[in-house]
């Protein structure tokens, strides 16, 4: 059974609450909270910097405005005003499931730090191929900071490495395709 909050002054939210609710929602006002509801949202005077998501629609009375923040419901939205003259950013979306948008959005999220995380590696990749492979000693015969007494053939290392490489590049292929 869903459930509807009737609120009969107004919402507000610091910046960091947030009410979900499973019905419809009614109020004087949102301002800067973050709101999720399953059914209709009704506020009669404004909703102002909040995030406003609904499964159904948004309806104002004939005053009701919307400055701020982000509207993103399923159905429609009724309203008088939307922004204001001093520019503050109000993003409004009609017709979009907010729930696939909020999994879009950390899709989205993952995949910005994903490709971040491997242009670091691949920075750190570039870095080591750079890296000169060590000197002969001329006097001793032995690579420098070598005790063994067999020397490592150079041709061995650079092969060596470079399988190394093929190997972090395709590792990090893999965490790329999540």
């Amino acid at each position: 059974m869903q459930k509807n909050l009737i609120v009969r002054s107004g919402i507000v939210g610091r910046k960091k609450n947030s009410v979900h609710v499973g019905g419809s929602l009614y109020a004087k006002f949102i301002q800067n909270c973050r709101v999720a509801v399953r059914g209709d949202v009704f506020v009669s005077d404004r909703i102002l910097g909040s995030k406003v998501y609904s499964m159904g629609t948004i309806r104002m009375n004939e005053g009701g405005k919307i400055t701020g923040g982000e509207c993103i419901v399923i159905g429609g939205i009724k309203v008088f005003d939307i922004g204001n003259r001093e520019g503050t950013g109000t993003y409004i979306r009609c017709g979009t499931d907010f729930t696939v948008q909020q999994n879009l959005d950390l899709a989205n999220e993952k995949i910005k730090d994903l490709t971040l995380r491997i242009q670091k590696i691949r920075e750190e990749i570039a870095e080591a191929a750079k890296a000169p492979l060590p000197e002969n000693d001329e006097e001793s015969g032995k690579l420098d900071g070598e005790n063994t007494e067999e020397q490592e053939d150079p041709a061995k290392i650079r092969e060596e490495t470079r399988k190394k490489k093929e190997a972090l590049i395709e590792e990090y292929k893999q965490k790329k395709k999540f």
